[in-house]
């Protein structure tokens, strides 16, 4: 069995589009099985690594160093990881974190980003990350001009980690309280990547926003249609997080009107 078909099943349908936050102890334990029928224990151990969650030694400038893993082991495809490469260092995220690293950080487009040291690149680091980094919760300045923002992540998204952007709108609901919701409106995508995944959605987001802009309808659930090829044409309810849409036991599959809203299971 895929790690994908072990998961599915959590939204009340079997249709390849995983919903859960967390595998179950049961889950992790057959998908450990699963995986241990092509991997041997030292490519095991990689895609646990691409999984795994990563702390600097100190906090970057919002407060957290930490980086969450990808969900590579909650059916997210990691074959842009790992296999879209003519060798090694060419592969998807190391040319990333190459680039990244060598010519933002080091400052040398030539530097081997592996000799970064922590604690002696540390000014570097903090430099970088006050550029890059998109977490700082204070966005009062563009509140103050009734700014508003559609945010959304997919679950299986292999480039933007699914729980750094849950983390960062904790971080703003943390500092506005139930005002966030007159300027954020957030949606966690089962089944979506980064531009991919089961569920290739398309849904038409701008109209959405310039309707709560321009005449004040705030946008609630979104109808979202999957454009993958072979399941084109079906359709979900995106619902503001932390909900996902459930199957409500009857009604076609295929359609957004078959769906309510539940939590996330974690």
């Amino acid at each position: 069995a895929s790690i994908s078909e072990i998961l599915d099943g959590e939204d009340g349908l079997k249709d390849g589009i995983v919903s859960c936050r967390m595998p179950s102890k049961a889950q992790q334990q057959a998908i450990d099985d699963a995986l241990r029928t092509f991997l041997n224990e030292k490519q095991l151990a990689f895609l646990r690594s691409l999984a795994a969650d990563f702390s600097l030694p100190y906090p970057l400038n919002h407060g957290s160093g930490t980086s969450y893993g990808f969900q590579v082991l909650m059916g997210a495809d990691p074959r842009a990881q790992i296999l879209n490469a003519k060798h090694e260092k060419d592969s998807y995220p190391s040319a990333v974190a190459k680039n990244m690293v060598s010519c933002f950080v080091m400052q040398d487009p030539e530097a081997d980003p592996l000799t970064l040291d922590y604690e002696r690149d540390k000014e570097a680091i903090l430099q970088a990350a006050d550029i890059i980094q998109a977490d700082n919760p204070d966005l009062d300045a563009w509140f103050a001009k009734g700014g508003k923002m559609i945010l959304l992540q997919g679950n299986m998204d292999v480039l933007v980690p699914m729980n750094s952007t849950i983390r960062y709108v904790e971080a703003l609901e943390k500092r506005y309280g139930p005002a966030l919701k007159e300027h954020l409106a957030f949606y966690l995508v089962p089944g979506y990547g980064h531009g991919d995944g089961p569920f290739k959605m398309y849904a038409p987001l701008m109209q959405h926003l310039e309707d709560w802009v321009e005449k004040g309808i705030r946008p609630g659930g979104i109808l979202a249609t999957d454009v993958n090829p072979a399941t084109f044409g079906r359709t979900r309810p995106l619902f503001e997080y932390p909900c996902v849409p459930v199957y409500k036991g009857s009604g076609d599959p295929n359609s957004a009107e078959s769906f309510i809203s539940k939590p996330l299971t974690d």
